[in-house]
């Protein structure tokens, strides 16, 4: 099991881009239940939070702490031990992981 875990700024509709595309993902259904998203800014992406395709979306607030902070402010929360980062505007094909 494998938790993912993506940092944002206040980006929503590339987020939502992001996660559909993690939701067709073969290999990501098998193995990971968990995407956490971590905005770093102040616009609200709670409504993300439905199920896409199996998997738990958790969105938080880290707000003007940097990427990097964003990165580790999620590794802390999730509850899988391997992890795996993605960006918010990847956007991977369906067998790329």
């Amino acid at each position: 099991m494998l938790s993912i875990i993506i940092p944002t700024f206040n980006r929503k509709e590339i987020v939502k881009e992001t996660l559909k595309h993690l939701s067709r993902n073969r290999e990501l259904r098998e193995y990971a239940h968990e995407i956490i998203v971590v905005n770093d800014g102040e616009v609200e992406l709670f409504d993300l939070e439905n199920s896409f395709d199996g998997f738990k979306v958790k969105i938080v607030k880290n707000i003007k702490k940097g990427a990097a902070a964003a990165r580790n402010f999620g590794a802390k929360l999730a509850i899988h031990e391997i992890l795996l980062f993605v960006d918010d505007d990847i956007l991977p094909a369906d067998d790329s992981i």
